[in-house]
């Protein structure tokens, strides 16, 4: 996710998240996730959630923001859209590596053997990878 900066991924982390808060919290987030993902013109914009499912969720929010279990439930439809696009990738994902084209999401798949059993290594491997994206967001 930090890699590629795909909204679908982290659209469905935050949304299984959001549903483990609390009323006041998740009306909240509810619009924070609607302006950052659903909205035209949003800035992680989800192409491929139909407009009935924007609709749906528009009207939920206007209409059932004092039902907790409702919120708990008003993204269900965009996850499991956003989990189609996940799977996609991830299968093209799989296709890529076993084709040997590993190396080029990340260390080669002997490097991550060494590091299950060696800690060093792992760190090397995160610090490689993490590092930079977090200094590109600092």
């Amino acid at each position: 996710m930090f890699l590629t900066y795909d909204p679908p991924q982290f659209f469905y982390v935050i949304t299984h998240l959001y549903k483990e808060g609390v009323g006041k919290d998740m009306k909240r987030w509810a619009y924070e996730i609607t302006s950052s993902f659903l909205l035209p013109g949003a800035p992680l914009r989800l192409c491929s959630v139909e407009e009935s499912i924007l609709h749906e969720i528009d009207a939920t929010l206007q209409n059932e923001l004092d039902k907790e279990e409702i919120l708990r439930k008003v993204f269900w439809k965009a996850r499991m859209r956003c989990r189609e696009d996940l799977n996609e990738q991830l299968a093209d994902f799989r296709n890529k590596r076993s084709a040997g084209l590993g190396s080029i999401f990340g260390p080669a798949d002997h490097l991550l053997e060494e590091s299950i059993h060696n800690k060093a290594k792992e760190l090397q491997i995160v610090e490689h990878l993490l590092v930079p994206c977090l200094e590109s967001v600092s």
